[in-house]
This record gives C-alpha cells, structure tokens and sequence, in this order.
C-alpha cells in the first residue's frame, strides 16, 4: 500500500520519502508472504459488491504498472479457473450463488470437461465441471517488490530502511527518535498502526510454496470444498504457491500442521502428482482488517491512513492508493467510492 501511495503521487509530480520499520528485502511484511491473487470476481464469494467494484477498477490500473515495470515482473491476466471434485459438486453452486448475489455472475463462464482439460491440459479428465472466470489475474509479491522499489527510486523517492515511525500530529513524525515533518503523511503501516486504529485486528494468512517440474497450470487455480478452500498459483521456475488459510487469530507462530496438512492433503487431491513436489517455505502473516473486513481511509488534517484491505490487498492497492491520491490533489474523497472514507471535521 505504501509502495503503491508513492508510484501515484510521484506521477502527481510529489516528493515523496518512505520510512520503513525493516530492510529492504520486505522479507518481513505481509506483502512479502502474499499470494498476490488479483481475483475481484472469486473474492466476492466471501465478500461485498464494493471489493468487486474496486478489484475490477483494479485490474485496469495492473495492466498499466506491468507495462511500466517491464516483462522481469512476473504477471499474469489468464484469469482463474474454480473447480470442485464430484462429492463436492453443491460447493460449486453455492459459489455461483454467493457470487451472484455480489453483482458477479457475469463474471463466472460454466465450463465442463473438455473446456477445463482444453484450459489446463494438466488436469484433463479429473474435473465435471467449473467456473472459468476470464479477467482474473495474479502478480508474484516476490517480483513485485524489489522491482517497484527500483522503479520508486529512478524517480527519485528516498528511502529510509531501519525506521521505526510514531505520528505525532497531521503532519509530524518521530523517526528513530528524530522529529520531522512533512506537507503531508499517508499511514500505510498495516497492523503498525493499531495503537492509533483500535478496531484494527490481524487475521492470520497461511501460505506454501513447492517446487516441481512435472506439471504446468497456465492460471491459479481454486478448489473449492467445504473445509478448506484453496487455490494453487502458478509461479515462475516450477514453482507454486499454495494458499491459503483466513485464521481468525493473531498468532505469529508459523504454520499450523493442522493447515499444512489440509494444505497439501487438498493440493494433491487437484493432482497426485503435488505430492511428488519439493516444499521450498512455509510461511504466514497477519492481515490487517476492521470489524466489516473491508479497507478505509481516514482523514485527518494532512494526515491520510489506507488500511484494512484484509486478504484483498494486491488486488485493491492500487485502485486505494489512487483514491488517496485524489484526495490530496483535490480535497475531497471521490464521488464513487466515498463510503470507504472517513474525514474527521
């Protein structure tokens, strides 16, 4: 989100700096341990029409950050592809439903046998029946991230690694102890910034990622069922990532063996041979989220604060970072998408 703040307020022609808490690596952050899924149609199977408004805005504004970041970026728009084994044929229909009643539908494209072995030759014969859902997309968060940095840089963003910030006023930082300021500030800290958002909460996201050559997925792809959900995502070097779990706690502690069994277990149930692959990480983070699970902006004085963006939050940072934009260029929240803002009189 921070990242995303900077790349639409330098092309506003705005000095920016960027102070943050770890190292350059990002190893640390949500961001890094992301799947990356740019899905507004499949999300709205847990979620309101607003996510689904903004990802698809979204979207346009991804193809445009791929082209200016160039082909080393790894991104991919062959949109996504739900499937569901035989016993669990009545999960499919339920996520049509949920999805229909978010404004969706028109999204979601039945596919049946032959379609989905034409789709991914790999899983050719396993399924009856899906959902091909055309526009969807991912973006790898490892590839992302250094390659915006540089890109932040060329245009003359500063940096400022190892920078643990508290905001004193609207305009008025600490940083490592020394107080600065500024035209304004936009908080993007995640759950950092809970002592100064109290209903903010983190929601635990589990994630792993294997390595094998033995088989090719040309899109993410969902399997649904009744416990644990998933989605195996395509990634460059014959690796995928598996994803990933919404635990409602905050705990730090690594993967649960519980997950990385339902994980794997579900991954080789798409195909036998995930079971031949290598695990490369097992990793997890929280996610920041308020009580409703959806993001908001909070103004006050110069002071702007982009958070809550849940399990959403490659799909929608662009789309929110170019909302706060907005806001500082005219001082008033946009007309479409006002009920995500909060501006303090």
């Amino acid at each position: 989100m921070g990242l995303m703040s900077a790349y639409y307020l330098c092309k506003q022609g705005h000095r920016c700096l960027i102070f943050e808490r770890g190292s350059s690596s990002m190893d640390h952050a949500t961001s890094y341990v992301a799947g990356g899924m740019l899905a507004p149609y499949c999300e709205l199977d847990g979620t309101e029409k607003l996510i689904g408004d903004l990802g698809l805005d979204a979207l346009d504004l991804w193809l445009e950050i791929a082209g200016e970041l160039g082909h080393s970026l790894y991104y991919q728009q062959n949109g996504s592809l739900v499937v569901a084994h035989g016993s669990d044929q009545a999960e499919l229909d339920r996520f049509f439903n949920r999805v229909k009643n978010a404004g969706g539908a028109d999204g979601l494209k039945v596919v049946e046998k032959s379609e989905i072995g034409h789709l991914e030759p790999a899983l050719s014969g396993r399924f009856r029946r899906g959902y091909f859902v055309e526009h969807e997309g991912q973006v790898d968060p490892r590839s992302l991230l250094p390659l915006l940095q540089n890109f932040l840089m060329s245009q003359g963003v500063k940096f400022h690694f190892d920078s643990e910030v508290s905001i004193l006023d609207s305009n008025h930082l600490s940083v490592n102890g020394t107080e600065k300021y500024f035209s304004w500030l936009i908080d993007c800290r995640g759950l950092g910034a809970w002592q100064d958002r109290p209903t903010l909460r983190g929601v635990k996201g589990e994630i792993i990622h294997i390595e094998t050559s033995e088989i090719t997925l040309n899109r993410p792809v969902r399997l649904l069922h009744p416990r644990y959900p998933l989605y195996v995502i395509p990634r460059a070097s014959n690796l995928f990532a598996i994803g990933a779990t919404t635990i409602e706690n905050e705990d730090q502690s690594g993967v649960t063996v519980r997950s990385a069994l339902e994980l794997l277990s579900a991954a080789y149930s798409l195909h036998p041979i995930f079971g031949e692959a290598r695990i490369v990480e097992l990793n997890s983070n929280l996610r920041p989220a308020f009580p409703d699970n959806l993001p908001r902006i909070d103004v006050e004085g110069k002071l702007v604060s982009a958070n809550g963006l849940f399990r959403h939050g490659y799909l929608l940072a662009p789309k929110i970072a170019q909302e706060v934009c907005q806001y500082i260029a005219t001082g008033n929240p946009s007309n479409r998408y006002s009920e995500i803002f909060e501006v303090a009189a």
